[in-house]
């Protein structure tokens, strides 16, 4: 039981207002792009990429930011008819290259190689250079960098890169006429990781995160591979890594509008307060609130905001102690 002063009753109370009257603005918003998104999809289906709108609904919907911090739009450009096997077998396939599975590379048989290179659509994305001969294996390597380069530029998007890509982050930055933009190139993996298997089967019955919703996802979801790299390994600048940002949409979509308004708050708190600590990101915190969830320790029809964020600050401040935030979906 959280107990405050007539000031922080006051703060509540803005608060909530201003988090449900931007949340319905924002609802609008989130409608008219994604008409912009089907016209620019209808325009460049030649293409050999399939467009997904990434970040969380609570991203896209409850837009908060400190002054001076222009938000931006993710897109995840899938490589069309071009799927990894999980399993590391078969022309394509991703081998781990860390003990939890999360990073790895993706390695090419001589034969599929020589099939992409005479494929029309994919020829131009999977070039010479964007392939090594690997000497543990025999078999070829894809280069992240390169392919991510030669995604966006296959897209048809148009924006204007500002940074150049880095081999431990997924995403290309730009800036477009009016937004900023994060476009992260991907591979589809066949199957989601066998290290995600206690996630499909820790669901509650009647919690938010509940078992058949999870089977749904699990179907319905797929989970990509993103070129990053993993920080000191020997590998770095040939890996790739899972992502669940597909199955994270989801688990935004699953929560109560509150909740999702409240994560917006967190959001907010993050950028203003701790994105400068470099042992912290919003990936992090988003994590952290997914097991708040779950846990359902919180009685969220009645939290208030500020009560809402000393449990964070709670949550972090554990997790810092630690050392260690549990990843939501894969085991380890």
């Amino acid at each position: 039981m959280c107990i405050f002063s007539e000031s922080r009753e006051e703060l509540n109370a803005t608060l909530s207002a201003y988090l449900e009257s931007l949340d319905s603005r924002q609802r609008q918003v989130e409608e008219i792009r994604q008409l912009h998104h089907k016209v620019w999809a209808m325009k460049t289906n030649h293409a050999p990429i399939i467009e997904h709108r990434a970040g969380s609904r609570v991203e896209k919907q409850t837009r908060i930011c400190p002054n001076d911090i222009r938000s931006d739009i993710d897109f995840m450009l899938e490589v069309k008819n071009v799927v990894v096997s999980a399993k590391g077998n078969g022309g394509i396939c991703f081998q781990p290259t860390s003990r939890d599975g999360y990073f790895g590379r993706i390695l090419i048989s001589d034969q599929y190689r020589d099939s992409l290179m005479i494929d029309t659509h994919l020829k131009a994305i999977f070039t010479e250079s964007s392939l090594k001969r690997d000497k543990f294996s025999n078999r070829f390597v894809l280069v992240p960098n390169v392919f991510k380069q030669n995604v966006v530029r296959e897209s048809g998007l148009k924006y204007q890169q500002t940074k150049s890509p880095q081999s431990t982050g997924p995403s290309i930055p730009g800036r477009g006429v009016v937004n900023e933009y994060d476009v992260v190139p991907c591979l589809r993996l066949n199957t989601w990781p066998e290290e995600t298997t206690t996630w499909i089967s820790r669901g509650k019955p009647l919690s938010v995160f509940d078992p058949s919703w999870r089977k749904k996802v699990l179907v319905a979801s797929p989970v990509f591979l993103v070129a990053a790299g993993e920080i000191n390994s020997c590998f770095q600048k040939e890996q790739f890594r899972t992502s669940f940002s597909m199955p994270e949409i989801e688990c935004f979509k699953k929560l109560p509008n509150l909740v999702r308004q409240l994560f917006g708050l967190a959001k907010y708190v993050f950028t203003y307060l701790l994105s400068s600590v470099g042992f912290l990101s919003w990936f992090h915190i988003k994590y952290l609130l997914f097991w708040m969830v779950e846990k359902d320790e919180i009685d969220w029809n009645n939290i208030s905001p500020v009560c809402f964020l000393f449990h964070l600050m709670d949550s972090i401040k554990q997790s810092v102690r630690e050392g260690n935030v549990q990843h939501f979906f894969l085991d380890n």
